[in-house]
């Protein structure tokens, strides 16, 4: 049984395969990939996101003699990281289950714009944290922190507003300015055993 029509009528030449090491990257984009008995000047297809580099060891195909791409980067015997790269976005989405990013060194996340995270629970375990910011905003119902040691510095002006404001020393509290005042609008109160002025 033969193909119909108008299927045939549509077929074009099989696709050719051909590997090939990339000579160079030109300015527009492409790729100048030595393939022996022809050197390509091919486009980077869509579904490579691995960007080639010179070196590498690359497959190149078409469906036509004229129209070529590179679909894979097969070796890369001088070693290195690996780029992916989507040059109009790139969305990483898990139907089911999770996806798990590890790094044995440094993990770096950078975005030009905003940089968002968000989830029912973030947790964050490190052994040093370090949050360097021009702004710093936290809004939350409830605030918990356990601390051996506290460092604060501020170098012009604090202030404190809430509904209650309870303060608790095991041991010491040491209140010491140039200028200090304590007032209340009803009641100013100052117990203990023993109570020094001067």
């Amino acid at each position: 049984m033969g193909l119909p029509s108008r299927m045939v009528s549509s077929l074009h030449v099989p696709p050719l395969f051909w590997q090939g090491w990339v000579k160079a990257r030109l300015e527009s984009g492409q790729f100048e990939v030595d393939c022996g008995e022809r050197c390509w000047i091919v486009p980077q297809a869509v579904s490579c996101l691995v960007q080639p580099q010179v070196g590498d060891k690359v497959w190149v195909g078409g469906a036509d003699g004229e129209q070529a791409y590179v679909f894979a980067v097969l070796e890369r015997p001088q070693g290195g990281a690996l780029h992916l790269v989507a040059e109009q976005g790139l969305h990483v989405q898990a139907a089911q289950g999770g996806v798990h990013i590890q790094s044995e060194a440094d993990l770096t996340l950078q975005a030009g714009a905003h940089l968002r995270q968000s989830g029912r629970e973030v947790s964050l375990t490190a052994g040093t944290l370090r949050i360097l910011s021009r702004v710093q905003e936290t809004v939350s119902d409830r605030l918990s922190q356990v601390c051996n040691h506290v460092f604060r510095l501020t170098e012009k002006e604090e202030r404190w507003r809430g509904g209650r404001l309870d303060v608790q020393a095991q041991h010491q509290m040491r209140l010491h300015a140039r200028h200090t005042l304590m007032s209340a609008r009803e009641l100013v109160k100052v117990d203990a055993d023993q109570i020094h002025m001067g």
